[in-house]
This record gives structure tokens, sequence and C-alpha cells, in this order.
């Protein structure tokens, strides 16, 4: 077995980038979610725009069509 040196610098730096890519995912899915609201394009210009899948884009329209199910005013 090897065991390399620990770096917490760089265990530090690998935690942020993470936290930062997880944080872009959410900004495009909720991008997509308000997109498909608003019904601005189709899932597939959806998908291009915000770079999520077309699959990820047409769940989150199944998603976003069963909000306001069940929801009485």
């Amino acid at each position: 077995m090897i065991f390399g040196e620990w770096d917490q610098e760089k265990f530090i730096q690998v935690q942020k980038q993470i936290a930062a890519e997880d944080a872009t995912e959410a900004n495009k899915i909720a991008n997509a979610k308000n997109f498909l609201r608003m019904n601005l394009g189709s899932p597939e210009q959806i998908a291009q725009g915000t770079n999520l899948s077309l699959e990820q884009v047409l769940a989150l329209k199944e998603e976003v069509a069963h909000e306001g199910v069940g929801v009485t005013k």
C-alpha cells in the first residue's frame, strides 16, 4: 500500500471546488425549472441553454407539472 502525505490545503481546495460545482448544477436546474414554468422554449432549447441533458430537462418538466397538483387556493 502506498500512503501519500496529507495535504489539508489541497483537501480544502477540492472541497471548495466540489461545492462550487454543486451550486452551479443547482443553478442550472433552477433556471431550467423557471424556463419550463414560464413556457420559454422547448425542452431541447432549455437543455441546450442550461447545459443539462434533455433527459434531465424532461424529468424537470414532469416535476414542474406535478408541483401544482393537489394545491387548493
